[in-house]
């Protein structure tokens, strides 16, 4: 064995060897392809959606700066913290600081149609609501804006009772889904506008309506809390224990006494709390399949005092006890703490049933958690799950098996390599793979060999076709080279000698088999590295690129420009695309204005054609001119960057060169891709084209079409002498009115202020 390892590290030793002498050679041994038809492979690419402003906002931050644990500082810029909790506003991985929500209140204040991304942030005080009244009331807002603050105002003050009494006559229960229809409308009644919401609610507890009857308790409970009056919070204490307790009460009602128990202090509570895990219908209660945990509020709330509690619990020998105190201990989702929680627990994996098994749920979700967190004494109990346990169906062992990626540790690669033998589902085998390389239990020869299998399969549309294709359990599977292969050519980083070694094997076939060549190019290209990104820039510095690493390349423009500046700038000095490339790549607008003032058209086209594919924005004034180029493929090169730019300047040109065609202007080469049902859309186009066409026709059109169905169109004609705006109610109906001049010149500035495109 010990030889065996010895020759495979000599042949790696020589694969990079080769790598190294095959790079510094590659400029002049790689034939060049043709220039031309590169580019006309790129300009028939489609070209993806412009950006919205939101996009154009978060495109300047990498994916770090919206890592999860790593929030921006109390006194960031106000700029990263709009950013950064837009997407985390609504999550509750993140919770800011008070400070934070401070700034980010004022912030809405000033520009209030952000409150829709922060509303969730907002202080629920009444301070807090008169402000916000003020913005509703005098700032110029969009009715959806508007509605949305007017929403928060209903629910969390007493500006708008009528409007939240209105859906408190919806509160009702509902026995078919466990729970209280418009419950939240109810909770705020009592929290806005206690004197409105108590008659409501004593007529709700006499009702002999379990779910509602409890809540009402429990709203009477929490404003007796607030008031301090100690009489009334026994006499409702005693209400909610006794429906806590009450087996034959629906699991909602209970939950609901439970919580508001479990969350306020009072003599007795922690005795009370644990008394209840001796209640085996409170475990895994679920109420016409809505599922309750009401063991785990309390718990969660301290957990420094109660998972020593709990650690104590799993010990017991009531299987009922054990059970309850292991799902409070899985319920954990801060690490810190879930890492203490999940430690008493590890027994579970080597012995299913030192739990009871209703509680295999929560076995699956405890092995699932191994794997976001590090323990690395887990990884004996999850090695036994991958070779002992084919609970549901294997799904145990997969769940095991993408676990100990997180470890990376050789004791697991021979289970991991005898699971991989036996799986059939696609899915499961990923996870089972992923463990097996992170395990280090393949060599880098046999990666090496399963990438090169894959690759052939990619070589003709059959074979692609079929190794693509999604396989069930019954299906014949693929060799196990080419599961392998797949696996790893699909995945984002694989370890640094594999791309090298595939890389220097593409080139090592170039002249033999050229077809498995670039099979292996496209392949290692999917890759994220900065091997594989070198290797691009050469490729596209030497003229061997196609139109598919161009693509790739552009792809990752980011990276290359903060790992690879001086090979990016190099490519500005050479000749054919690579200015051209080069110059989209750096996101130089000099470098750009510089390809586009030069003689030279091939990166000329290879400027447009790339600035096409990443939304790169090029003088308008330095591209028009290109319409009129005697080379069609630069001139047509010009047109379809100057339609997806669409800017005003970029219509009148597109017009001025397309006179009395009803040209149409704008993206929506890729429409049907990105919108589902957009043909409807695409018939309506041509037909007004059609209109602006005929003899008497409107000499303009404004539209507003929808993209799933042929209704709810709204059409605006303007003919010489008149307009005439039409609604399509469906494709049997529609309304009609002539608009006045006034009207069209006053909708005509609008569209002018919002730099709408209109076709004529």
């Amino acid at each position: 064995m010990k030889s065996q390892r010895g020759t495979i590290t000599n042949l790696l030793v020589c694969v990079l060897c080769l790598f190294v002498a095959l790079q510094s050679h590659l400029q002049a041994q790689t034939p060049k392809r043709d220039p031309l038809e590169t580019l006309r492979q790129l300009l028939n690419l489609p070209a993806p959606r412009p950006p919205n402003s939101e996009q154009q906002s978060t495109a300047k931050y990498p994916p770090a700066f919206f890592d999860k644990n790593n929030p921006p500082p109390d006194d960031a810029p106000l700029s990263d913290l709009v950013t950064y909790f837009s997407r985390w506003a609504y999550r509750p991985e993140v919770v800011p600081s008070d400070t934070v929500r401070q700034r980010l209140f004022e912030f809405c204040l000033d520009e209030p149609k952000y409150f829709v991304n922060f509303a969730n942030l907002v202080p629920q005080t009444k301070a807090a609501a008169i402000k916000i009244k003020e913005v509703y009331d005098k700032a110029e807002l969009e009715d959806h804006e508007r509605g949305y603050i007017k929403n928060w105002l209903i629910f969390n003050s007493d500006f708008f009772v009528d409007e939240l009494l209105e859906l408190v006559k919806d509160v009702k229960e509902n026995e078919r889904n466990g729970s209280v229809d418009n419950a939240h409308a109810l909770i705020a009644l009592a929290r806005v506008k206690w004197e409105v919401a108590e008659p409501l609610l004593r007529n709700m507890a006499a009702a002999a309506q379990p779910r509602s009857g409890a809540l009402a308790q429990s709203l009477f409970y929490l404003h007796a809390i607030g008031e301090k009056d100690s009489t009334a919070e026994e006499q409702y204490r005693k209400i909610l224990k006794t429906i806590a307790s009450n087996r034959d009460l629906p699991p909602y009602a209970r939950d609901v006494a439970i919580e508001k128990l479990s969350l306020t202090e009072w003599a007795g509570r922690d005795e009370w709390y644990l008394a209840l895990f001796q209640d085996e219908t409170l475990i895994e209660p679920s109420d016409s399949g809505h599922s309750v945990s009401p063991l785990t509020t309390l718990c969660g709330s301290n957990p420094d005092k109660w998972i020593p509690v709990m650690a104590r619990l799993v010990e017991s020998k009531d299987l009922v006890t054990r059970g309850a105190a292991a799902k409070c201990l899985i319920s954990f989702s801060d690490k810190s703490a879930a890492k203490e929680a999940l430690t008493p627990l590890l027994p579970w994996l080597s012995n299913p049933t030192w739990i009871s098994e209703k509680f295999k749920a929560s076995r699956m979700r405890l092995m699932h958690r191994l794997g976001e967190l590090d323990i690395p004494e887990s990884v004996p109990g999850l090695i036994w799950v991958v070779e002992n346990d084919d609970g549901d169906s294997g799904y145990n062992r997969s769940v095991a098996a993408q676990s100990l990626v997180k470890y990376k540790d050789p004791r697991a690669a021979p289970a991991l390599k005898r699971a991989l033998a036996k799986e059939k589902l696609e899915s499961q085998r990923k996870n089972i793979l992923a463990g097996l390389i992170a395990s280090q239990g393949l060599s880098d020869a046999e990666q090496l060999e399963a990438v090169e299998a894959y690759a052939s399969q990619l070589t003709s549309a059959e074979t692609r076709a079929e190794v693509e294709r999604y396989r069930n359990a019954d299906d014949e599977q693929l060799p196990m080279p080419i599961v392998i292969g797949e696996y790893l050519g699909n995945l984002e980083v694989v370890p640094e000698p594999l791309v090298q070694a595939v890389l220097t094997r593409a080139e090592t076939l170039k002249s033999d088999n050229v077809a498995l060549a670039t099979a292996l190019l496209e392949v290692a290209h999917r890759w994220q590295g900065r091997q594989v990104e070198l290797d691009m820039i050469t490729r596209i510095g030497n003229g061997s690129a196609d139109s598919n690493i161009i693509d790739q390349a552009l792809k990752r423009s980011a990276t290359m420009r903060q790992n690879l500046t001086p090979q990016l700038q190099a490519l500005v000095s050479g000749s054919g695309m690579a200015p051209g490339v080069g110059a989209v790549l750096l996101d130089n607008p000099s470098l750009a204005q510089d390809v586009l003032t030069s003689k030279d058209q091939i990166a000329q086209i290879a400027l447009l054609a790339c600035s096409r594919l990443t939304n790169t924005r090029l003088p308008v004034e330095l591209v028009g001119p290109l319409l009129r180029s005697k080379n069609e493929l630069l001139a047509l090169a010009a047109e379809r960057y100057l339609l997806l730019e669409d800017s005003r300047e970029a219509r009148d040109l597109l017009w001025q060169h397309h006179p009395n065609k009803a040209f149409v202007t704008g993206w929506g080469e890729n429409a049907e891709a990105v919108f589902e049902n957009f043909k409807p859309a695409r018939e309506l186009e041509e037909k007004l084209r059609a209109e602006l066409l005929k003899d008497n026709g409107p000499v303009e059109v404004i539209s507003l079409i929808g993209s799933v169905t042929d209704t709810n169109d709204r059409v605006l004609r303007i003919f010489s002498d008149k307009a005439i705006y039409t609604h399509y109610e469906d494709s049997a109906r529609y309304r009609e009115r002539v608009v006045s001049n006034a009207e069209l010149a006053s909708f005509k500035q609008f569209l002018k202020t919002k730099d709408y495109a209109q076709c004529s």
